[in-house]
C-alpha cells in the first residue's frame, strides 16, 4: 500500500513539472535575447505618433524561456514564452498583463514586433535594442 502511494506521489509529481511547459529561445529565435526598449508605433490605421503608444517600456528576454518587462525601473510582468504554431508567444503569471497571449509577429537583430494594433498596419508593441 505504501509503495503505491509513493509511485503515485511520484507521478503526480512528474506531472507538475511537465504542466509548467516553457520554450527555451533558441536557433534563428536566439536574436530575440537580451534587453529591448519601447519606440514608436501607429495607434492604428496608418496615424503614426511621435511617441511610443507603450511608453518607458523595457524587455528582457531570457534564454530559458523566461521574460520580464518594465516600466520605467519597475517590474510590471514577467513569465515565460511558449512556442505555439510556429510564433514566440509570451504567457505571464497572471491573466490581464500586457503582454500575456502576444505574440512576436517580427524580430531582426535591432527591432522586436509583438501583436498587430487593431488595424493591423503597425504593431501593438514594438522595441529596438
Amino acid at each position: 500500500m505504501q509503495l503505491n502511494k509513493t509511485l503515485f506521489n511520484l507521478l503526480f509529481f512528474l506531472c507538475l513539472l511537465n504542466a509548467c511547459k516553457k520554450d527555451r529561445i533558441e536557433g534563428d529565435n536566439a536574436v530575440m535575447l537580451g534587453t529591448w526598449h519601447s519606440t514608436t508605433t501607429t495607434l492604428g490605421c496608418g496615424i503614426i505618433v511621435g511617441i511610443p503608444t507603450n511608453p518607458h517600456l523595457k524587455l528582457e528576454i531570457m534564454e530559458s524561456g523566461r521574460y520580464k518587462l518594465y516600466r520605467d525601473n519597475d517590474k510590471i510582468e514577467s513569465g515565460r514564452t511558449q512556442i505555439i504554431n510556429g510564433f514566440v508567444t509570451f504567457k505571464s503569471i497572471k491573466n490581464g498583463s500586457e503582454l500575456n497571449d502576444k505574440v512576436v509577429r517580427y524580430f531582426n537583430a535591432d527591432t522586436l514586433g509583438i501583436d498587430l494594433n487593431n488595424c493591423g498596419d503597425d504593431f501593438a508593441f514594438r522595441f529596438v535594442r
